[in-house]
């Protein structure tokens, strides 16, 4: 009897974490029928077992058992009812997963609307309710396909229907402030610093809105943005500046301007390279003749 008492309260434990596991996940897979019910099935058969067990077996010793048994019809009551809230969970994921399909679906048409211009579309989607800040396919936002095709009216519209500016944009989810810049829409970077883009943004090495500017050669964009405050000597993950990204590339008025405002000339890489070795290294002589000339020494 005690054997069977702890038999039962097991396939209770492993029944309560099937529901744990179903309602508990934030983003749990779409449920199948043999995810959910191969389980219960198990759990019904077992049960089954036990039933039989009871009614055909008597104790087999006379030491008093130490886990009080739970009646095997209550407990099938019990799984069924847990079988219920199983399935109620995968209903209630399916449901999500189709609604968030169709959403995904409209924002596509929006982004696809904005990318090409057609502002008139664009503002019928948004007049029909649609979630601004909801991503497409290509987890791409409305501001950010805005950001990318340097529409600056749609950003305007996309703003006032409170689009968020931080909100990350494409499979490598960028701000739509690095999102313009990526595409070289320096127009579109401009405004979205205006509006209250956070230019200390980084992507995922670390690279902040600065860095980039430096590294496209945006003048304008790194003028602004150190206007604006931000660090000029601000490392991303491999220790890079925005002064070793624009002596890479061969910039000279954006390294100009960086050391005017204070760049450290001498600031390495993790890998130990500084602006001035890989201004030599990519043969731009007057980057740097600037960088000796502000002080750098290797």
């Amino acid at each position: 009897m005690e054997r069977r008492a702890l038999w039962i309260l097991v396939l209770v434990l492993a029944a309560l974490q099937i529901v744990q596991f179903a309602t508990r996940s934030r983003y749990p897979p779409v449920a199948t029928a043999s995810t959910t019910s191969a389980p219960l099935a198990d759990l019904e058969q077992r049960l089954a077992a036990l039933e039989f067990a009871a009614d055909a077996s008597t104790p087999q010793s006379d030491e008093p058992a130490r886990v009080q048994a739970v009646e095997p019809r209550a407990l099938a009551a019990r799984v069924a009812r847990l079988e219920t809230v199983i399935a109620g969970a995968s209903a209630r994921r399916n449901q999500d997963a189709i609604a968030a399909a169709a959403q995904r679906k409209q924002v596509g048409k929006l982004t696809t609307a904005i990318a090409s211009g057609d502002a008139a579309t664009a503002r019928a989607l948004l007049a029909d309710g649609l979630d601004v800040n909801a991503r497409d396919d290509d987890r791409q936002t409305p501001l950010g396909a805005a950001a990318v095709a340097g529409r600056l009216d749609l950003i305007d519209i996309l703003l006032a229907n409170e689009a968020d500016l931080e909100r990350k944009t494409g499979r490598r989810g960028l701000t739509p402030l690095l999102a313009a810049l990526d595409a070289d829409q320096e127009e579109a970077a401009l405004a979205l610093i205006d509006r209250g883009a956070n230019p200390a943004a980084a992507d995922k090495n670390g690279e902040n809105a600065l860095e980039w500017a430096s590294f496209n050669g945006a003048t304008k964009v790194v003028s602004k943005l150190l206007r604006s405050g931000s660090r000029v000597n601000a490392r991303s993950h491999d220790g890079a500046t925005a002064l070793y990204s624009a002596a890479r590339r061969g910039h000279e008025s954006v390294v100009s301007a960086l050391l005017r405002a204070g760049a450290d000339p001498n600031l390495a890489t993790k890998s130990g390279s500084t602006p001035l070795a890989i201004a030599r290294a990519k043969g731009h002589d007057a980057v740097a003749a600037l960088l000796r000339r502000s002080g750098a020494r290797k």
